[in-house]
């Protein structure tokens, strides 16, 4: 594994730059008009947990669904709980 990430070092610099310097997430959430489900593991260590609040804070119609135990990706590590999820706040739009 290290001997891969050696190799593809400048590549995944790149991609991470791309991240770091693309656009800001809040002025474009706050164009969200749709009710809105947020899914966030709080054990998630790519992407701190507190980036739930912060949606939670500038999207007007928000559910916030924050997983205990749970990491990066809610979606493999839960997916019967976020597909329930999912499909509960469908059903619930008017």
């Amino acid at each position: 594994m290290a001997a891969d990430l050696g190799e593809n070092y400048s590549y995944r610099r790149d991609i991470f730059e791309q991240l770091r310097k693309g656009p800001a997430l809040e002025p474009l959430a706050k164009q969200i008009q749709a009710t809105t489900l947020v899914t966030w593991g709080r054990e998630d260590k790519v992407l701190d947990s507190s980036g739930a609040e912060i949606l939670g804070a500038i999207i007007p119609n928000v559910h916030i669904d924050m997983l205990e135990g749970i990491g990066h990706l809610p979606m493999i590590e839960a997916p019967k709980r976020v597909a329930s999820k999912f499909l509960g706040s469908i059903r619930q739009r008017p």
